[in-house]
């Protein structure tokens, strides 16, 4: 079940554009960086 589950998430990056995929790990990080506790003051 789960070499099934990590076969179809490595086609679905296999089928996503670089572009695409890089702008979607910008929004996943800006998203994290929102939910964790901020390390630096600003």
């Amino acid at each position: 079940m789960q070499q099934c589950a990590q076969g179809v998430l490595i086609g679905l990056a296999q089928d996503v554009e670089p572009e695409a995929d890089s702008n979607a790990t910008a929004v996943a990080r800006y998203e994290w960086g929102a939910l964790l506790p901020r390390r630096r003051q600003p």
